[in-house]
């Protein structure tokens, strides 16, 4: 029996326009998984990207923050300077190279008051910036978020439906194989 059912199987066409179908759905389901698979690394790979830009702002900021306080510092000792040399300069006569010294202190200082307003004004320019940037790329991310439930809720739906045809191709193949079954068997009762 086993011998000419094989004989049975090997005469039988490649496949029944349901199993092609089937097999077809399959694939295409596979294909949306993976898709899956890659919109997930690309979610990751973009919260990656936020966290590596968020340490860059925050050392950009914290080397404008120690220039800034070094430029504070220095000023506060060229003011010390200009007081003392005041101090001296009330008991003694003041020279000439005395007073060149104190003009290029006091250059210095107001050099180093526009250095401390320029550095304040590119931290506040790059706070702004990375604002904007982290504005966008929530914005981005919410889109891509939206297009990823999206996509499941599609492919749950798929899923459902070729289920449903999975289980009635199954009934109708359950029912076909019975009635090749009662057919060989009416061969066989036949053949003896």
């Amino acid at each position: 029996m086993n011998r000419k059912w094989r004989e049975l199987e090997h005469e039988r066409p490649a496949k029944r326009p349901h199993l092609q179908n089937f097999t077809e759905s399959s694939q295409e389901q596979w294909g949306w998984l993976a898709k899956e698979k890659s919109y997930t690394a690309e979610i990751g790979q973009l919260k990656h990207k936020i966290r590596d830009l968020e340490f860059e702002n925050s050392v950009q900021a914290a080397a404008n923050e120690g220039d800034k306080k070094k430029l504070v510092q220095e000023n506060e000792m060229l003011r010390a300077q200009i007081r003392q040399m005041r101090l001296d300069a009330d008991k003694q006569q003041r020279s000439r190279s005395d007073e060149r010294l104190i003009k290029g202190l006091k250059t210095k200082i107001v050099e180093y008051r526009d250095e401390l307003k320029k550095s304040e004004g590119t931290i506040a320019e790059l706070q702004a910036q990375w604002a904007k940037r982290t504005k966008e790329r929530t914005q981005y991310l919410q889109q891509v978020r939206k297009d990823y439930e999206n996509t499941i809720a599609n492919l749950k739906r798929k899923m459902i439906t070729l289920e449903d045809k999975a289980a009635k191709q199954a009934q109708a193949f359950e029912t076909e194989s019975g009635h090749c079954y009662d057919l060989l068997a009416r061969m066989e009762v036949e053949i003896q």
